[in-house]
């Protein structure tokens, strides 16, 4: 029976469509709406820090074993033997790192608390990145979908009695983040008894000084991408907090609009997640990788641009609906963030078509010049426009890293400009605006906002589908094709 791509994909984004954005919209949003921006604020610049670091967690351990155990499957006990103790130790010495920077940067009493459970929380969410890493290795997009959700399903089991029910009526972020630690505790437990029932032998636990250094020394071009990439994607709110008399308020209104397009860019992690063993697998076989990489970035870029374009216009309606007495800047700082979807979609298809093809080195030079960019525009933009200017120092940033990968993946592949598609192309775009146009200058369409929202995605889905702008037919046989790209 012929494996088909799309469903893969699909099943992997209707499973996380079901519970990522009850998690993002009615659990996290509501906890911000009950404890305020100030102290919401600060835990999630508190938060962005302990992400940062966690580059000390992995040092590309994890990317690193995805490829590999895709291309030879029988090596996983092996590596898991060694690299899950490597991984404890690396635990250790990130809640070091991450307690000594946080003292360095002025933190003190119980935001130093609240920052080690957060460090925790990482540890454990790293550890359960690298049980699934061996899971999709091995093709099981399914096992690993449920458990890329199990966490946050937790998270939404014991807190939605506490917030809508009234179970416990001091809500706080203490609570929010033991509620989150108590979950990874469960998730890290289960899939780790999971990934050894995938091995006939049960190896012990050693460190391996020769092989691990053999693996960092492979890996470390991996944990450097990881800590550029996430320095300036994550960085904006700590500069923020840090920057402004009134940073913890302005931290908090970065938050709204980050969480809306984080959630959103979940779907291009997810792609990424399936891409990248499958085709580290077609460029081992020479099968034809150019038609998967094609295929899937057309999908992705289109469903980006889609969502960016269709709510920049519903900006206001969004925010006002999803925030208690959200201020005029929070519409302005989500207008600009909604447009760093499409360089993230660029992102998650063309960097892992780079990562697939070994091009580390390449990636790791975009990722600094995108850093040295952010923090020099942060620098001159935050203390003069606040969170919007944190959000147009990230949308340039991001402008300039996706052209660079388009530039550095049309070399390698040779990918050609196809006149008639960037004219239909270009339609659909113009169908889209002048739908807006009409419903916002007109009044034209006498609906409720988010069924118009709804009613003009599916018309430009459909025209997508019938100009054949994507394929609804991607197929995974080529991993076993010997045809040559």
């Amino acid at each position: 029976m012929r494996d088909n791509l799309i469903s893969k994909i699909g099943f992997v984004i209707v499973v996380n469509a079901l519970v990522k954005p009850v998690w993002i919209f009615a659990i996290d949003r509501t906890v911000q709406n009950i404890v305020g921006p100030v102290e919401y604020g600060a835990y999630f610049s508190l938060f962005s820090l302990s992400v940062i670091l966690s580059f000390f967690l992995d040092l590309g351990i994890t990317n690193y074993n995805n490829r590999n155990i895709a291309k030879y499957s029988f090596l996983l006990p092996k590596y898991i033997k060694h690299l899950l103790s490597a991984k404890l130790v690396l635990c250790l010495l990130y809640l070091l790192i991450l307690m000594a920077i946080g003292f360095l940067l002025g933190y003190e009493g119980s935001l130093l608390r609240v920052l080690f459970v957060l460090g925790l929380n990482q540890c454990m969410s790293s550890l359960i990145l690298y049980f699934r890493s061996n899971i999709s290795a091995l093709q099981k997009f399914t096992a690993d979908s449920i458990f890329s959700i199990a966490d946050k399903l937790l998270m939404i089991s014991f807190l939605t009695p506490i917030l809508f029910f009234s179970f416990y009526k001091d809500i706080t972020i203490d609570l929010f983040i033991y509620t989150q630690s108590v979950s990874y505790t469960v998730v890290l437990c289960v899939i780790a008894f999971y990934n050894y029932s995938q091995i006939s032998v049960f190896p012990a636990l050693a460190i391996k000084q020769d092989f691990l250094m053999i693996i960092l020394k492979k890996s470390y071009p991996y944990a450097l991408l990881t800590l550029l990439v996430s320095m300036y994607l994550r960085s904006d709110s700590i500069m923020i907090e840090r920057l402004l008399e009134d940073g913890k308020k302005q931290a908090g209104v970065y938050a709204q609009s980050f969480r809306l397009i984080d959630a959103i860019s979940i779907v291009g992690y997810l792609f990424a997640g399936i891409l990248l063993p499958l085709m580290s697998k077609q460029i081992k076989n020479k099968a034809n990788v150019k038609k998967t990489f094609i295929d899937s970035s057309k999908l992705l870029l289109w469903f980006v641009i889609v969502i960016s374009l269709n709510s920049f216009f519903f900006a206001k309606e969004i925010i006002n609906a999803l925030y208690v007495n959200a201020p005029q800047s929070s519409v302005l700082v989500f207008s600009v963030l909604l447009f760093t979807l499409i360089p993230v979609g660029v992102y998650y298809t063309f960097s892992t078509f780079l990562t697939a093809n070994g091009n580390i080195r390449l990636l790791n030079i975009i990722s600094a010049v995108s850093l040295g960019l952010n923090v020099v525009l942060n620098f001159i933009l935050i203390p003069v426009y606040g969170a919007l200017g944190a959000a147009i120092a990230s949308l340039s940033t991001q402008l300039l890293a996706s052209i660079f990968h388009v530039y550095c993946v049309k070399k390698i592949i040779q990918i050609p400009f196809n006149k008639g598609y960037f004219i239909k192309g270009l339609l659909t775009i113009l169908v889209l605006v002048f739908l807006n146009f009409l419903n916002g200058n007109f009044i034209v369409f006498n609906l409720s906002w988010y069924f118009l929202y709804l009613l003009f995605s599916v018309v430009v889905a459909l025209l997508l589908v019938l100009l054949k702008l994507i394929d609804l037919n991607m197929n995974t046989l080529d991993l076993v094709s010997k045809h040559k790209n």
